[in-house]
C-alpha cells in the first residue's frame, strides 16, 4: 500500500543506521509526505509505560526497605528469639520484584527517549522538506503551466489576467468579484472590460496590499503579487481522502475565525497560512459528511492534521 511504504521508508532503525534521510522523503510526493508525518507523529514514542512501570516498583521497595531493616523477637516456651528482616525471604522478595520493576521502567525510558529523539528528527527533517518545496511553489514560476494558462484562450471583447500571489489560498478582489488563489498562489481572472483595473489581495498572516492592472482585450496578462508577512503566521496543512476509496477528495477547508478558505488540490492537498490561535477548522466536500476540528498553533508552528471524510 501506498501509505504503508511511506511510513515504512522513515522507520526509526534505518535512521539510526546513518542512511541519509532527506534523498528518501524526496522520493515522495507531497500527500506521501504529509500522510507518512501523520502516521510517524502517531508513533511517536511515549514515556508512560517505563513511568508506571517505576511507579508500580516503588511501593514494593519500600515495603521490602521497611522489612529489612526492621527486627523482632518471639518468645516460645521461655525461650525469646530475635529475627532480623534481612534474614527474611519476605524482605529479598519485595526488593527483588521491586528492583525488575524499577529496572524495567528505567530501561523502557532509555529506549523511548533515543527512540523520541530519532522520531523527532525525522519529523523535523520532513517539516523541512515540506518548507523547500513550498519556498520552491512560491518562488518558481511553473514556467510551462503558467505559460499554458496566458496563452489561453479569452474573448476578443474581454480580456484576463494571471495573478501570482506569493501566498497560497490569496483572495485577489477585483471589483466586486473575489478570486481565491489555488495552491500555487496562482489564479485567473476572466470576463474583464479592458482598460485599468485595481486589485486587492489579501491572505492570513499577510498585510493586503492593492495593485494595479491593465486589462487588455484577447489576451491574459500576468501579475505578480508579493504580500509582506505581518507578524510571523502558522501553517495549517495535510490531506483529505475518502473513507471509502483513499483517493483524494476535492474538499473546501474553512477556518471560522478569520474566514479564511482552501480549496484541496488535485491531490487532496491543502495549505492555510494563519495568525497563532485557537481556530475551528470546517472540512466539506460534496456527497461527504463534514468534520470540523479544534486546533490551537503558535506563531511559525505547522500543523499537520490529515483528514478522512465518510461518504453520506
Amino acid at each position: 500500500m501506498l501509505r504503508a511504504s511511506a511510513v515504512a521508508l522513515l522507520v526509526p532503525s534505518l535512521a539510526l543506521a546513518g542512511a541519509p534521510l532527506e534523498p528518501r522523503l524526496q522520493t515522495l510526493d507531497t500527500p506521501q509526505l504529509l500522510t507518512a508525518y501523520g502516521e510517524l507523529e502517531d508513533r511517536r514514542p511515549g514515556f508512560g509505560g517505563g513511568i508506571g512501570l517505576m511507579a508500580g516498583g516503588t511501593l514494593p521497595l519500600l515495603i521490602g526497605a521497611l522489612v529489612w531493616s526492621a527486627t523482632w523477637t518471639s518468645t516460645t516456651n521461655g525461650v525469646t528469639t530475635t529475627t532480623r528482616g534481612r534474614d527474611s525471604p519476605a524482605s529479598w522478595l519485595f526488593l527483588g520484584v521491586g528492583s525488575a520493576l524499577m529496572t524495567a521502567g528505567i530501561t523502557w525510558l532509555v529506549i523511548n527517549i533515543v527512540r523520541r529523539v530519532n522520531t523527532d528528527e525525522q519529523l523535523e527533517a520532513m517539516r523541512d522538506e515540506l518548507d523547500r518545496r513550498e519556498r520552491q511553489a512560491v518562488a518558481a514560476v511553473p514556467g510551462p503551466e503558467l505559460l499554458a494558462l496566458l496563452a489561453a484562450p479569452v474573448e476578443r471583447a474581454t480580456g484576463g489576467l494571471v495573478v501570482k500571489v506569493n501566498a497560497a489560498g490569496a483572495r485577489v478582489a477585483a471589483g466586486e468579484r473575489v478570486y481565491t488563489c489555488d495552491a500555487r498562489g496562482l489564479v485567473t481572472l476572466d470576463g474583464l472590460e479592458p482598460g485599468p483595473i485595481a486589485l486587492a489581495i489579501s491572505a492570513p498572516g499577510f498585510a493586503p496590499a492593492d495593485e494595479a492592472a491593465s486589462v487588455v482585450a484577447g489576451r491574459r496578462t500576468q501579475v505578480d503579487v508579493s504580500l509582506k508577512p505581518e507578524g510571523q503566521s502558522a501553517t495549517l496543512t495535510g490531506v483529505v481522502r475518502s473513507a471509502s476509496t483513499g483517493e483524494p477528495v476535492p474538499a473546501q477547508l474553512e477556518v471560522v475565525e478569520t474566514n479564511a478558505r482552501a480549496q484541496v488540490d488535485g491531490q487532496g492537498v491543502f495549505r492555510v497560512d494563519v495568525p497563532g490561535g485557537k481556530y475551528t477548522v470546517v472540512i466539506s466536500a460534496p456527497g461527504y459528511l463534514k468534520q470540523t476540528k479544534q486546533l490551537t498553533v503558535k506563531p511559525s508552528d505547522r500543523a499537520i492534521f490529515n483528514v478522512v471524510l465518510h461518504p453520506l
